[in-house]
Protein backbone atom coordinates (compact mmCIF):
# COMPACT_ATOMS: atom_id res chain seq x y z
CA UNK A 1 0.00 0.00 0.00
CA UNK A 2 1.19 3.40 -0.94
CA UNK A 3 1.80 6.22 1.52
CA UNK A 4 0.20 9.38 1.31
CA UNK A 5 3.86 11.35 0.55
CA UNK A 6 4.83 8.57 -1.73
CA UNK A 7 0.93 8.51 -3.79
CA UNK A 8 1.33 12.70 -3.91
CA UNK A 9 4.94 12.50 -5.47
CA UNK A 10 3.50 9.97 -7.84
CA UNK A 11 0.69 12.03 -8.90
CA UNK A 12 2.35 15.03 -9.73
CA UNK A 13 5.04 13.28 -12.02
CA UNK A 14 2.04 11.72 -13.25
CA UNK A 15 -1.32 13.82 -12.38
CA UNK A 16 -4.88 12.15 -12.52
CA UNK A 17 -8.05 12.59 -10.74
CA UNK A 18 -8.58 10.19 -7.51
CA UNK A 19 -11.29 9.97 -4.92
CA UNK A 20 -10.16 10.10 -1.26
CA UNK A 21 -12.46 8.40 0.84
CA UNK A 22 -11.85 10.23 3.88
CA UNK A 23 -12.14 13.71 4.56
CA UNK A 24 -9.99 13.61 7.57
CA UNK A 25 -6.96 13.27 5.01
CA UNK A 26 -4.78 16.49 4.79
CA UNK A 27 -3.50 17.18 1.13
CA UNK A 28 -0.05 18.59 0.82
CA UNK A 29 -0.66 20.03 -2.65
CA UNK A 30 -4.55 20.99 -2.35
CA UNK A 31 -5.72 24.14 -1.07
CA UNK A 32 -9.08 24.43 -2.67
CA UNK A 33 -11.67 22.58 -3.99
CA UNK A 34 -14.38 23.64 -6.56
CA UNK A 35 -17.94 22.66 -6.23
CA UNK A 36 -19.97 22.84 -9.87
CA UNK A 37 -23.09 20.55 -8.35
CA UNK A 38 -23.61 20.11 -4.77
CA UNK A 39 -26.53 17.39 -4.85
CA UNK A 40 -28.50 14.87 -7.23
CA UNK A 41 -26.55 12.25 -9.42
CA UNK A 42 -28.42 10.45 -11.86
CA UNK A 43 -31.66 12.02 -11.92
CA UNK A 44 -32.12 10.70 -8.45
CA UNK A 45 -32.95 12.39 -5.72
CA UNK A 46 -32.48 14.88 -3.68
CA UNK A 47 -32.96 17.22 -7.43
CA UNK A 48 -29.98 18.79 -8.90
CA UNK A 49 -28.32 21.72 -7.70
CA UNK A 50 -26.32 23.41 -10.21
CA UNK A 51 -23.90 26.10 -7.97
CA UNK A 52 -23.95 29.31 -9.90
CA UNK A 53 -21.02 30.37 -9.23
CA UNK A 54 -19.39 27.10 -8.14
CA UNK A 55 -18.41 27.12 -4.72
CA UNK A 56 -14.73 27.45 -3.41
CA UNK A 57 -13.82 25.41 -0.60
CA UNK A 58 -10.63 26.12 1.20
CA UNK A 59 -9.60 22.57 2.39
CA UNK A 60 -7.02 24.45 5.32
CA UNK A 61 -9.83 25.38 7.06
CA UNK A 62 -12.72 23.41 5.82
CA UNK A 63 -11.73 19.67 5.96
CA UNK A 64 -15.20 18.80 5.96
CA UNK A 65 -16.29 20.83 2.99
CA UNK A 66 -19.15 22.57 4.70
CA UNK A 67 -20.77 23.91 1.99
CA UNK A 68 -22.14 26.83 3.68
CA UNK A 69 -18.83 28.11 4.14
CA UNK A 70 -18.05 28.04 0.33
CA UNK A 71 -16.98 31.10 -1.17
CA UNK A 72 -18.15 31.87 -4.83
CA UNK A 73 -15.44 31.57 -7.35
CA UNK A 74 -14.34 34.51 -8.65
CA UNK A 75 -14.58 35.45 -12.34
CA UNK A 76 -11.31 36.49 -12.76
CA UNK A 77 -9.82 33.00 -11.89
CA UNK A 78 -7.74 31.09 -13.92
CA UNK A 79 -10.35 28.31 -13.95
CA UNK A 80 -12.86 29.67 -16.18
CA UNK A 81 -9.99 28.78 -19.14
CA UNK A 82 -9.38 25.15 -17.46
CA UNK A 83 -13.01 24.69 -17.89
CA UNK A 84 -13.94 26.12 -20.80
CA UNK A 85 -10.72 23.80 -22.63
CA UNK A 86 -12.25 20.97 -20.75
CA UNK A 87 -15.67 21.68 -21.95
CA UNK A 88 -14.54 22.02 -25.76
CA UNK A 89 -12.33 18.60 -25.62
CA UNK A 90 -15.66 17.16 -25.05
CA UNK A 91 -17.69 14.68 -27.31
CA UNK A 92 -21.26 15.38 -26.18
CA UNK A 93 -23.31 12.19 -26.25
CA UNK A 94 -26.65 10.98 -24.23
CA UNK A 95 -26.21 10.14 -21.39
CA UNK A 96 -25.69 6.23 -20.53
CA UNK A 97 -27.91 5.92 -17.49
CA UNK A 98 -30.61 7.22 -19.64
CA UNK A 99 -29.88 4.59 -22.68
CA UNK A 100 -29.85 1.59 -19.64
CA UNK A 101 -32.53 2.63 -18.22
CA UNK A 102 -34.91 3.99 -21.17
CA UNK A 103 -37.47 0.86 -20.51
CA UNK A 104 -38.37 2.07 -16.44
CA UNK A 105 -39.57 6.20 -17.91
CA UNK A 106 -42.96 6.42 -16.79
CA UNK A 107 -44.51 8.47 -20.23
Amino acid sequence: MLQSHKLSKKLLDNPKEIAIASQQVTHENIDQKVHFVTQGAFGAPPARKIQNPPLVIDLNSNIHEDLDLGQPLPESSNIWRIVDQFKASLEYQEPIMDQQFQHLLVK
